[in-house]
């Protein structure tokens, strides 16, 4: 509590703070001006010292003793000049700097020999554990001989103090090893056992640098819109003043002007040792904010408003909602039709955790609608159809050229009967050796792309040719659908599609038509005049009968769908989607490509479900089959209806899902824009194929309605509440490791240390046993 010293010449003593030893007589407040030497010894003792020099003032000496001695004696120098006042000799002692540095080094030297004897002594984990663990990770760390086996978590376990000592000094190095040792429990959903080094887990958000870098700019984008701290909230700004110091190297680097972010250890956030019962996931605002380009105060004040929020992309069903409930249904309750729709939830449903919404499925809500849109008892699919020529001017034209006909059986019909090619007949006939020969190829072309002649026109060999080939390939076609050993089948699709195909996607192309088509090539090849067409009358597909599957009508093997979600339709549809256009044959440029002809054939399934382009490689196309189901997974930000259905007053969803309007109000509000839906454009936005390019029904959700609820007195404002800091989620720690061990390959936790275990729980007592 002293005051600073005063360096004036006549009045302060010249203190000197860092010697060892000090005057004796300074706890009575008159130390001599000399002091003891530099071990302890009082100068006064060995040598005659003075209080002054005296100083001579013409022919008389005087008294120079200072003012902050007392200043001049009244007895004053000798004669000669000689100080009357001798320095007194002392006891030097030590400072109060000496004596609390002994004190601290005495200290350290009893705490060091305390740290000894527990570190390097029989209770040492005891001693260095900085609590409990928490009630999963204490189940996992059971104990071992008496002890917690430490080194299962941390690489020093099984080292001495000096390793711990040395983890200290490289705890961010050592953090990331640690955090492998738990992937080996914890594993990221999506990673694969046994290609460890692609995992994305240690990365911040559990994602790609690019991804981060971009959602950092995108948000960064929006800082000087940002309403950092209002006058209002100045209580959060001390709080987020201690967030001010983001971007550490700890962080991100920059290299080669790139920038390169680091890997975080799990402990970052994750604090063990803390209590049985304590919550590893829970972070606070602040921490979150650490590392955030963009800080604000609370969720209300200045977090980024929301942009085209919840919809990211289109519909994968295309259901328009604003002219169902605006003038479909209307339509259809007018023409008498029950169960109309008339709420959201006839066709929407909470999932099985009460988190998100799903809708139901077709039976539950589409099928009075269309089911007869899908079924079309009028467009049934030709599959392979069997085209009729005269055969009696073919054996002539043969005859005539000496050419023996490939064939001896094939149906004699007129030109009525004839057929063009299937659009099946097309893609599987393509690649045929047949159709390379140059001779015949124009012939073979046209048989493909228009009608099979009525007969072979005179002098023209190639033409015989051709219809030999023709014949032979539809034979070579049927016998290898009919086949059990579909090997030459699956060869052809490859050969025409360029892609590989597996044998449960073969088995759904033509599922039991073998019988089927067994009974065709039986009834149809052999020669049929006007006297046995009675055989095939029996057979032929009458309309009362309504088939539904494969039949044969007309010389055409057919396939009628079964009901929705049909497998022959949606297998089919899935191929061509996938190799769309890939081999472009049409020599006069009408159609798009080869696999066009089938997908348009069956596209009677695509008035509802999109096509997108597809992201996968060596895939063209990708066909929604079922609607959107909300997953957190690979998502920042979550959340559940359930608890927010208790707040809906009478307006229901449409709280927040506002539905736009298809025309403007007649008494519009002043100033006021509405988003009108438009039925073309959302149509034709379908046709780009692009599912990021979209007309959504609703408006966008705006910050303002979460926020009436989200703040800190009601709601909560905690940043965890609504994102996710790990992007993919992880798998159960408990779940993971029993399927390692049951499958006998347990990496770093090793089996021994749960035989030993006598306080396993009864599930890891069965995976032990076996």
């Amino acid at each position: 509590m002293k005051k600073l010293e005063i360096y004036d010449f006549d009045k302060s003593h010249y203190e000197r703070p860092n010697q060892k030893w000090v005057c004796g007589r300074l706890e009575h407040g008159c130390p001599c001006h000399v002091g003891p030497d530099q071990k302890g010894r009082c100068r006064a003792v060995n040598d005659k010292l003075f209080e002054c020099t005296p100083w001579k003032d013409e022919d008389r000496w005087k008294c120079a003793r200072p003012k902050s001695l007392g200043g001049a004696c009244e007895d004053g120098p000798s004669p000669t000049g000689v100080c009357c006042r001798q320095i007194p000799a002392c006891q030097p002692r030590l400072s109060h700097r000496a004596r609390r540095g002994r004190i601290v080094v005495y200290s350290a030297m009893l705490g060091a020999g305390v740290l000894l004897v527990f570190l390097f002594g029989i209770f040492t984990k005891d001693f260095t554990s900085p609590g409990s663990l928490t009630t999963p990770h204490s189940a996992i760390t059971a104990k071992l001989e008496g002890q917690d086996d430490c080194s299962i978590c941390h690489t020093a376990g099984e080292g001495d103090a000096l390793a711990w000592v040395n983890r200290a000094f490289k705890q961010h190095d050592v953090g990331i090893k640690e955090s492998e040792k738990c992937l080996d429990c914890h594993r990221q959903a999506g990673d694969i056992k046994g290609k460890e080094s692609e995992s994305l887990a240690l990365n911040i958000h559990g994602i790609r640098a690019e991804r981060l870098q971009k959602s950092t700019e995108k948000v960064s984008a929006k800082k000087d819109e940002v309403q950092l701290f209002p006058i209002a909230d100045i209580a959060n700004v001390k709080n987020s003043f201690v967030t001010s110091l983001a971007n550490r190297e700890i962080i991100k680097s920059e290299k080669d002007g790139k920038i390169e972010y680091h890997k975080v250890a799990c402990s970052t956030c994750h604090r063990e040792h803390h209590g049985r019962n304590y919550d590893l996931t829970k972070l606070t605002n602040q921490q979150c904010q650490t590392c955030h380009t963009v800080k604000f105060s609370s969720f209300a004040h200045g977090h980024p408003v929301f942009e085209k929020f919840p919809y990211d992309r289109r519909t994968r069903i295309m259901f328009d909602h604003t002219t169902h409930f605006g003038e479909y249904f209307e339509q259809k309750k007018q023409e008498g039709m029950k169960n109309i729709p008339n709420k959201c939830n006839a066709c929407h449903k909470l999932d099985e955790g009460d988190q998100l919404m799903v809708v139901k499925t077709f039976e539950e809500t589409c099928i009075q609608c269309h089911e007869k849109a899908i079924l079309k008892p009028d467009e049934d699919i030709n599959v392979i159809r069997f085209p009729g020529f005269l055969m009696e001017d073919f054996y002539a034209q043969s005859k005539q050229f000496k050419m023996r006909p490939k064939f001896k059986k094939w149906p004699s019909v007129d030109e009525e009967d004839s057929g063009e090619a299937t659009d099946f007949m097309r893609l599987l006939l393509s690649k045929d050796e047949e159709m390379e020969d140059e001779d015949i190829s124009e012939y073979m072309e046209t048989f493909l792309f228009d009608l099979i002649a009525e007969s072979p026109a005179d002098e023209d060999e190639n033409e015989i040719k051709a219809i030999n080939a023709y014949v032979l390939m539809i034979q070579r076609l049927c016998d290898e659908i009919a086949k059990e050993d579909n090997s030459a089948l699956k060869e052809r699709l490859e050969k025409v599609l360029k892609i590989s195909i597996g044998n449960e996607k073969l088995k759904n192309l033509f599922p039991n038509v073998s019988d089927m088509l067994q009974v065709v090539q039986a009834r149809v090849l052999p020669p049929i005049n006007a006297k046995r067409k009675e055989r095939f009358s029996a057979f032929e597909f009458e309309e009362k009968e309504l088939p539904t599957g494969w039949y044969f009508s007309g010389y055409t093997l057919k396939y009628r769908p079964a009901k929705h979600s049909d497998p022959v339709m949606k297998t089919w549809l899935d191929l061509m989607a996938k190799t769309y256009n890939t081999d472009k044959v049409d020599p006069e440029g009408n159609t798009e490509g080869n696999t066009h002809y089938v997908f348009n054939t069956m596209n009677r399934c695509l008035k509802c479900h999109s096509v997108d382009k597809s992201e996968e490689k060596d895939t063209v196309w990708k066909i929604n089959w079922k609607p959107n189901k909300p997953s957190n997974q690979g998502r920042f930000n979550r959340f559940s209806h359930a608890p927010h259905l208790a707040l809906l007053d009478d307006v229901g969803c449409v709280k927040c899902h506002t539905l736009k309007k298809m025309k403007e109000p007649e008494n519009p509000e002043p100033g006021k824009t509405y988003d009108i839906f438009v039925k073309a454009k959302y149509n034709e936005i379908y046709e780009g194929r692009d599912p990021h390019a979209f007309m959504s029904n609703f408006e966008f959700m705006k910050k303002d309605l979460c926020a009436k609820c989200h703040v800190k007195s009601r709601a909560g404002d905690n940043c965890t509440r609504c994102h996710n800091y790990h992007v993919n989620p992880f798998e159960p720690a408990l779940n993971t490791t029993i399927n390692e061990i049951q499958g006998k390959k347990v990496s770093k936790v090793s089996l021994d240390h749960f035989k030993k275990n006598a306080e396993l729980l009864p599930i890891q007592k069965e995976v032990v046993k076996k």
